[in-house]
């Protein structure tokens, strides 16, 4: 993993590429659990295009959005970047690997942690 560093990380603790890759690690442990190997390949080809998106989309929201770097400032920052990451995650998905995005409980969509 090499590190990108965006306003973000200039700005606050946070670092954009560590939660994006947590993040993309989560769905890969989730589609393990649920033995689609099938899904689990798919969503290798889709892994480094959905780490990039997450950095990027967030960069440029940081930098736009004065109310998100509010956000990203404040303690609830780690919870709230993991959660949109999530979110952000589901919509790239949905839009780029729909069978995968169907596979993820609808929660996540929503910016929940997926089950265990």
């Amino acid at each position: 993993m090499s590190m990108r560093f965006t306003v973000l990380e200039n700005d606050t603790p946070l670092l954009s590429d560590v939660v994006a890759e947590s993040v993309v690690e989560e769905i890969r442990q989730f589609l393990s659990s649920i033995g689609n190997k099938e899904l689990s390949e798919a969503f290798g080809r889709e892994r480094c295009g959905l780490v990039d998106y997450l950095v990027f989309f967030q960069a440029s929201i940081y930098k736009l959005n004065a109310d998100w770097r509010k956000k990203m400032k404040s303690a609830r920052g780690r919870d709230l970047l993991y959660s949109f990451m999530r979110h952000w995650s589901a919509s790239y998905l949905k839009k780029h690997a729909l069978t995968i995005f169907r596979a993820l409980p609808q929660e996540f969509s929503l910016g929940h942690e997926l089950p265990r």
